[in-house]
């Protein structure tokens, strides 16, 4: 049986967002400000409707200053 190279690609991209997205969670769950800075880029963005729009850093700060305000986050 031949493998089909797209769709083990298709696979692995799909892999490779899905722990993203857990280890996003984990970060904000466990309020780890190192880990959530660690999953973005330098230059990247991030958006949450009208609470924040900015880069990573003023981003992880935003979500420092929530956090006694978030006795408890659980995503699942």
């Amino acid at each position: 049986m031949a493998i089909d190279e797209a769709a083990l690609q298709t696979l692995l991209d799909k892999e490779a967002i899905r722990e993203l997205a857990l280890l996003y969670s984990r970060a904000i769950d466990r309020k780890d400000s190192a880990l959530l800075r660690d999953l973005y880029t330098e230059d990247a963005t991030d958006t949450h409707g009208t609470d924040f729009s900015g880069n990573v850093t003023d981003y992880v700060a935003f979500i420092e200053s929530t956090a006694p305000f978030m006795p408890y986050s659980g995503h699942h």
